[in-house]
């Protein structure tokens, strides 16, 4: 049904229906921004292009959008390959006219001079192009994947460079790219950083070397692609035209610690022209660049006496000889060279300083909203009469919500928002403001407008009648959550079983202003722990880059003079 209704559809809704399908099946989507990074650094336009583990496409459809006249996916799975080649279709659609294809496994789609072809299949185990060479190959191969057919494929002709051990399938799907390409074509994949160093590859990763194959090795944020919290690796490969070359380079790129990508459920922004939800272009610009100054010295690699380019902290060209140790350890950070200071020393004592005086003030703040001495304690325990949510819900004090698929929710400031699940279960003892993610938020200005989400409930009190700090810092009692929750491994939570003590609308406010106070309590704390961060990593950079000098332990408050000043000072 998806894939009708994707034939029928523009780009965008196309996206649109991927992006949901992810997410439902837990599919790893390549983001757009990156697919576009892998098409520029491959150089596709105007050729034909392979992507052997092709998902839904959007490797396919970023080739078309940047100039290949003909691409060709294949994918394992019957349900992706479908939805790849409608999205081809889509995209070729105005410049097509429809043509179906005898093959039933495969579907062509001419468009003018343009053509998409997706066939089912394992690239690996049962190539649909065999023999087929292509101008450039893109892939995002599936990572860990130790079932991949190693011993049936152990004498395998593609295995140019080495035969992959088992623990090694990305080194098996390098090589597959490399076997599809015409001399001088160009291969680029998404790979997980321990392909970069795990000792089980190292003899392959010498041989691409050696042959002057690998050409670049880059390293990108965390978020950039899935999964999310791994700072995946680019790596740039090229079938040799003819014999190895005297004095190969290669070129690492590190952008893994610029910045962490931040990006939706799928990561993809439509391909309507709008800017991509989370890979920054400046990144993509950095990689190009160096990409660029590569390729532009390739005359270098066949002169001697010349030092390889670089650029502190960014990238650097490498010859291949250099990294042929016992470890052929090609991951970018180990090898390009830091970051000049960026600031002379006294600007960078001065951040120093502001760093220093944000994080006393976050103490200050935090020390006065921790002040608890005016809380008086109760001679007893009080009676209060307790009711579940439901019953306010149903006297109209407080309004209960939740999103649906087709029904979203969106947050006004003072509604209560409580999680719908916890992983863990919830027998904790934390007081009334609830443990770890086992608590309730009340939104503000700023979350106004906001989508609520498929994970929370919302309850929305009439400020007349209800305080909603109150009820944030009621409900999740222990108690309360205990009677309200069920499930074992994953605690589901029916907001509408919470409980919260019938009293008067000002003893609400002042038990609100309570819970609000640690509330801002917490943020605070949070802040420090940020602060604390910010300004010991300001300090260790300072101590590393040279620009602070640790303290003397005879330093009366003078300049502390280095070692170096001391021993050329005359006597």
């Amino acid at each position: 049904m998806i894939v009708r209704a994707a034939r029928e559809s523009d780009i965008g809704p196309m996206k649109a229906l991927i992006d949901r399908y992810a997410e439902a099946s837990g599919t790893s989507v390549t983001p757009t921004a990156v697919a576009d990074l892998m098409n520029d650094l491959a150089g596709v336009s105007g050729g034909t292009v392979l992507d052997p583990a092709c998902g839904t496409g959007e490797l396919l459809v970023a080739a078309l959008d940047h100039g290949a006249s003909e691409v060709r996916g294949q994918e394992l799975d019957k349900g992706l390959c479908a939805l790849a080649s409608a999205f081809t279709s889509v995209w070729l659609q105005p410049r097509q006219t429809r043509e179906e294809p005898d093959d039933p496994g495969a579907e062509t789609l001419p468009g003018g001079s343009l053509a998409a072809t997706v066939l089912t299949g394992d690239s690996l185990l049962a190539d649909g192009y065999a023999g087929v060479e292509a101008d450039a190959v893109v892939c995002h191969p599936p990572f860990g994947s130790r079932d991949w057919g190693q011993e049936q494929l152990a004498s395998d002709p593609r295995w140019a460079y080495g035969i992959p051990p088992r623990a090694e399938p990305e080194l098996a799907w390098v090589q597959h790219a490399l076997a599809h390409l015409r001399p001088g074509g160009r291969a680029v994949l998404l790979m997980p950083p321990a392909a970069a160093s795990r000792p089980s590859g190292r003899r392959i990763r010498a041989e691409l070397l050696r042959r002057a194959a690998l050409r670049a090795v880059v390293a990108m944020p965390p978020g950039a692609a899935r999964p999310v919290h791994v700072p995946v690796h680019l790596w740039v490969l090229e079938r040799p035209v003819s014999a190895a070359l005297t004095d190969p380079r290669v070129l690492l790129v590190d952008v893994s610690g610029r910045e962490r990508v931040s990006r939706g459920s799928a990561g993809n922004a439509a391909r309507t022209g709008e800017e991509d939800d989370g890979f920054p272009a400046s990144l993509a610009a950095t990689v190009l660049n160096a990409w660029q100054v590569f390729t532009a010295d390739a005359g270098r690699e066949r002169a001697t006496g010349q030092d390889p380019g670089a650029e502190p902290g960014s990238w650097q060209i490498i010859r291949a000889i250099d990294l042929l140790d016992e470890a052929v350890d090609l991951t970018p950070a180990r090898h390009v060279a830091p970051a000049e200071p960026a600031l002379p020393p006294e600007q960078a004592y001065l951040r120093l300083q502001e760093s220093r005086d944000r994080l006393r003030a976050a103490l200050a703040e935090s020390e006065c909203l921790l002040d608890c001495q005016d809380w008086r304690t109760r001679e007893a325990a009080p009676r209060w009469r307790t009711v579940p949510v439901t019953d306010l819900v149903r006297v109209r004090m407080v309004e209960y919500l939740r999103e649906r698929r087709d029904e979203p929710v969106t947050v006004r400031p003072g509604d209560v928002l409580i999680p719908a699940w916890l992983a863990g279960g919830a027998s904790g003892t934390g007081g009334s403001w609830g443990t770890g993610e086992l608590r309730a938020a009340v939104a503000d200005a700023d979350d106004a407008g906001a989508r609520l989400g498929q994970h929370r409930a919302l309850l929305r009190p009439d400020p007349a009648q209800v305080d909603p700090w109150f009820v944030a810092g009621f409900v999740m009692a222990p108690g309360s959550v205990r009677q309200a929750s069920y499930g074992t491994s994953a605690t589901r939570i029916d907001a509408r079983r919470l409980e919260v003590p019938l009293l008067p609308l000002d003893e609400q406010r002042r038990y609100g202003a309570a819970f609000r106070r640690l509330h801002d309590a917490e943020r605070a704390a949070a802040s420090i722990a940020d602060l604390t961060g910010e300004l010991a990593a300001l300090l260790a950079g300072g101590l590393t880059d040279g620009t602070l000098l640790p303290r003397s332990p005879v330093d009366d408050g003078r300049t502390v003079q280095s070692s170096e000043e001391e021993a050329g000072r005359e006597p």
